[in-house]
């Protein structure tokens, strides 16, 4: 019986902080170069959001990277990975910054009410 989803080859993925609540999202080859993948998806969950596009496109650029044909890679820190992506690694509790969700998406301004008493 044949696989009913292809095999996808392995990607390293990892999502630098920039600022936002999402980070950036990187390829990276044998975690000492790296890639910015922006052009194929801006972050992680955009690129699970329409997954089966995205992959061929994410195992591309990685093969090209592993090649040596990429423009521009730059040196791989670890001390640039998002906090929360650290600390789900080793299994410390994270704080989201405030005005993030959970799930990555900015939170809205909390109103303002005046308190009548």
């Amino acid at each position: 019986m044949a696989a009913r989803f292809p095999i996808a080859p392995i990607i390293k993925l990892v999502i630098l902080e920039d600022g936002t609540c999402n980070g950036q999202l990187v390829v990276v080859r044998d975690l000492k170069t790296a890639h910015i993948a922006d052009g194929i998806a801006p972050t992680l969950q955009a690129a699970f959001d329409d997954w089966r596009f995205i992959a061929p496109q994410l195992a591309m650029l990685y093969a090209d990277l592993n090649a040596g044909r990429v423009c521009r890679p730059f040196d791989f820190d670890h001390g640039r990975c998002m906090r929360r992506c650290r600390a789900l690694s080793t299994g410390r509790r994270y704080r989201l910054p405030e005005g993030c969700k959970e799930d990555g998406r900015a939170a809205e301004a909390p109103s303002r009410q005046r308190r009548t008493a």
